[in-house]
């Protein structure tokens, strides 16, 4: 039924529920956001790698 919706909502709500669950979807999202620019810098780490650092990582993680 959500489909992909954050919160659902059932009709009558209070005004503090849809803040919240607004302020919910905001953290979601600034959470992601975090986690996106993560991940693209250490891909961006990785790409400066040479062909032996990346066997190399490749080990030390597969051996972790």
């Amino acid at each position: 039924m959500k489909a992909g919706a954050v919160e659902f909502l059932a009709k009558p709500f209070h005004d503090q529920d849809l803040l919240d669950a607004i302020e919910a979807a905001l953290e979601r999202d600034r959470a992601r956001r975090a986690d996106e620019k993560l991940i693209g810098e250490l891909r961006e780490r990785f790409e400066t790698l040479t062909e032996r650092e990346r066997q190399v990582m490749q080990l030390v993680v597969a051996a972790g």
